[in-house]
């Protein structure tokens, strides 16, 4: 009798701590608005959660409502106090109008299953009214985007590893310099818009960004930095590194490694 008292009390002590032994996670942000963006363009978003659970978060499947939607996750175990990251890309290429699209999160959190959303507006270029050049004043008044470097290599990097990458900027016109995105055909390389601030004429400043090594081998990525320069349409350089699959133990995210150029 009092064996069974005994083992009965031990069972109800081992349920009741596996079950405050969990994982939980936390949304920083539930949806996002694009807002207006132009057809053609890739709009790219970060959800960031954190693991306020006591146990390791793995994401086991996450799902976009469309094939228009690509996201992208961490894969490895989130630790307890740690955070991670969803990215949603949206292609609006041949979708203009407006667009409300989910994406699903599964993991092994007290909460299995998570939705976070995107939503906006596709501007479809109207091709009857032709671009209407900047004026003499206006170009003159302009501020002027420099990188300070034209390409850089990183040599090898991990694939689906996310890199901090530091992009030292000058501004040579005569007018505060907007950074209004980075884009590139490859859809691995995205401005940190936490960073973000007007740079003042004759200034520089660092702007971060976040490449994700998607294919292996040998990469040459072209990027492209969009501003409010009104004297050119973009400034390009490139990225080149040797993607392999591991790295081993070192890790360039947990790390902290940082490239800046």
């Amino acid at each position: 009798m009092i064996q069974r008292i005994f083992f009965a009390t031990f069972f109800s002590l081992f349920l009741s701590l596996a079950a405050f032994s969990q994982a939980v996670i936390e949304f920083e942000e539930l949806s996002h608005d694009f807002g207006e963006i132009s057809e053609g363009t890739k709009a790219t978003h970060e959800f960031t959660f954190k693991n306020t659970g006591n146990e390791p978060l793995v994401i086991t499947s996450v799902r976009a409502s469309c094939g228009c939607t690509t996201p992208q996750w961490t894969k490895e175990p989130v630790a307890p106090g740690a955070t991670g990251k969803i990215t949603a890309v949206y292609n609006s290429q041949g979708r203009p109008g407006s667009f409300n699209k989910t994406i699903t999160i599964n993991s092994n959190a007290v909460k299995s299953s998570a939705v976070v959303s995107i939503k906006g507006m596709v501007a479809r270029p109207n091709a009857s009214t032709p671009a209407v050049a900047p004026s003499a004043e206006a170009l003159k008044n302009s501020p002027i985007l420099r990188a300070e470097r034209s390409s850089l290599s990183l040599g090898k990097v991990e694939q689906n590893k996310s890199i901090l990458v530091d992009v030292v900027i000058n501004n040579e016109g005569a007018s505060e310099l907007i950074i209004q995105s980075f884009s590139s055909p490859c859809n691995c390389f995205v401005l940190d818009r936490s960073s973000l601030s007007p740079i003042a004429p004759g200034k520089q400043a660092v702007v971060k960004a976040i490449y994700t090594p998607k294919v292996l081998g040998a990469v040459k990525e072209r990027i492209l930095i969009q501003s409010n320069d009104l004297t050119q349409k973009a400034v390009e350089f490139n990225l080149e590194a040797e993607v392999v699959e591991s790295l081993g133990k070192k890790s360039l995210l947990k790390e902290g490694n940082k490239t800046s150029f």
